[in-house]
Parts: C-alpha cells; structure tokens; sequence
C-alpha cells in the first residue's frame, strides 16, 4: 500500500524540472505523458548564429567557439538541397548544437537530454533549418504510476530505459461498457479534402462543436474558442455533449523518423509510402501510409492518440452522448459495426 501523503497527481511539465518536490516519492500521471517527453525541435542556423553572440557576450562561450558555431552554420547553410537525408553528427557539431542550446533555459536542467547519441540530424527541406528531438527523462527517485487507457507502453518503456527506471504494464480484464456512442464516416480527411467536404459534414453532423483543424474552426463553429487539431487538452466543458470530430492530424515526417532511430536505436528506413489495408484496434481499412510496419506503428500510435483525445472531450465512456467522426483512419476505440462509408 502507497501512503498518500507522499504521493501526488500534477501536470506533465511541472514533473519534468529537476527542481520539482524532493518530500514526494511517487508521480501518479492521469494520462500518457510520452508526448510531453519526446519534443520535435528545429535548429535554425541563422538564429544559432545570433545566439552565438549572445553567448559569447554574456561570456559563456569564449570567442574560439563562437567563431567555430558561426564557421559551421554558415559552412551548412550553403551545403546545396541534394545532400543525404540524414547527417552525421561529429563530436564538434554536437558539442555546437549543445553550445546553442544553453541559451535555452528548458534545456538547464539535467532531467532533459538531447539525442545527440541518435548520431545524425534529420533534414528538413529547408537548407537553413535542421531537426532534432529532445526527451525529456522522468523524474529521478520517483516512483511513476501512469493512469492510462491508451498508453504509447513501447515510448514510456525506452524513456523509461534512458531514465533507468523499469516497466512494469498492468491491464484492466473487465471490459467497461461505453455509456455514449461514436459513429464515423469514412472520408478522406486531409485538410483540403475536410474543406471539399464541409457542406457533407455541415449537413450529417448534429451535434453543436467540430474539433477540427485550427484553420477552419470558424467553417463549423460560430464560437471560435474551441479545441482543434494539436490543441484538445482541457477542454472539460464538452462533457456530456453531442460532439464531431473532423481531422485527421498528422506530425511532421521528421518526428516519426526520429521517433523510430529513438525507439529502435537505428537509422530510420527510407519511408516509402502506397495505400495498404491496414489493421488497427478492431478495424480493417485502407490507408495511404508508410510500408515499413514499424515506422507505420509510430504513426498509427501517434494519429490515434489525438483522436482518442478529441473524442472523449465528451467523455463517452461514462456520459450518454454521441461523437460523430468524419476520418479516414478508424480509430481503436470505435466499433468497426459503427464505421460507415460516405457515397
């Protein structure tokens, strides 16, 4: 038995500074908290190069390496757009990329660590901009507890290797029966096809608020202070509430790849991509997606995680209230007898 006078339930970032409370010994996390631990960042050499300056004026760096920061991101920014996808990382880049990010206090603390062990940067497509993940550890002497319906269990297990804490899962065997119910239609959900399709969705849906995608919260909803895709945390006062959910909200292609060389400890294979007939949760359905089953995984796992979350704003599990989702990704907790298919 835990006693609860040393235990607490917080927010995610409050757990992640090295500063948090020393009199508590167990963090209980009401949800997953792997997408506040692995966070995608883009180094921006013209803005290292200012930042450079501005060591080197508070004297944290002396003037050699400022002079080598500078030297090397002006060597980069003019490396012409065909060079390999990946980079590799040198002893004095990742001493370089260390040095610029000091002027970032998120970065002070010694419960984050960059992954400068990945050995090799990601490309984006523009020359002047990299990118790279940081992960967050979890907290040091605690014991972790996460409450979790649908826990990224393969991410909290390699963060928790990386932290040097041990996993141990544990499932629920009853199965709780939904007070609510989600219906979807199965429609391609790509932000200019959800746009296509606004006077379909206008017309089926029923329900008063769509959490959709930031740029066209205002086509469905007439209050404009509503969740939508990458912002759903929070919003309580959708409980019980008739509710639509149209998006399907993607992360960049570098998140997945560095989330795979993190949890494979490898570099990421060439992401090809073709319509397949995948399986996901209960449901078969074609999707347009990457080949690879584990880089596929990554995805999945990411995509169905923000749905989850945008659908129970209405908290279906407990509350007798329909979600209405238009998408082409069947997410696991609907009921493949409830998925059906727009003419």
């Amino acid at each position: 038995m835990i006693p609860l006078t040393d235990n607490t339930l917080t927010t995610h970032e409050k757990t992640f500074s090295g500063k948090f409370a020393t009199d508590v010994n167990t963090i209980f996390y009401d949800e997953d908290p792997s997408s506040s631990m692995l966070i995608y960042k883009e180094w921006n050499l013209e803005k290292v190069i200012k930042d450079a300056n501005k060591l080197y004026r508070r004297k944290l760096i002396d003037a050699s390496e400022r002079d080598l920061i500078i030297s090397e991101c002006t060597k980069w920014s003019k490396v012409s757009k065909d060079r390999p996808e990946y980079l590799k990382l040198t002893p004095e880049i990742v001493r370089l990329r260390e040095l610029s990010e000091k002027i970032d206090s998120r970065l002070k603390d010694e419960n984050v660590i960059l992954n400068h062990n990945l050995n090799y940067l990601f490309n984006s497509r523009v020359v002047s901009k990299e990118t790279f993940m940081v992960t967050r550890k979890f907290p040091k002497g605690k014991r972790v507890i996460i409450l979790s319906a649908t826990p990224d269990i393969v991410t909290v297990t390699k963060i928790a290797e990386l932290s040097g804490k041990t996993v141990k899962v544990f499932k629920q065997s009853k199965q709780i029966k939904r007070s609510g119910k989600i219906e979807q239609y199965l429609v391609n959900s790509s932000k200019s096809k959800i746009e296509d399709n606004s006077s379909i969705i206008k017309d089926m849906n029923k329900a008063g608020t769509v959490i959709t995608y930031k740029s066209m919260v205002g086509t469905y909803n007439t209050d404009e202070k509503v969740p939508y895709g990458g912002n759903i945390s929070g919003y309580n006062s959708l409980k019980g509430k008739d509710l639509c959910v149209a998006y399907t909200l993607q992360a960049k292609p570098e998140y997945y790849r560095m989330k795979y060389s993190l949890l494979y400890e490898t570099q990421p294979p060439y992401n090809k991509t073709a319509w397949k007939k995948v399986t996901w949760g209960k449901s078969k359905f074609m999707f347009y997606t990457s080949t690879n089953a584990e880089l596929r995984d990554i995805i999945f796992q990411h995509i169905d995680s923000e749905m989850i979350q945008a659908i129970e704003r209405a908290r279906t599990l407990t509350e007798n209230c329909t979600v209405t989702v238009f998408s082409n990704f069947v997410c696991s907790i609907v009921d493949p007898v409830n998925v059906k298919r727009i003419n």
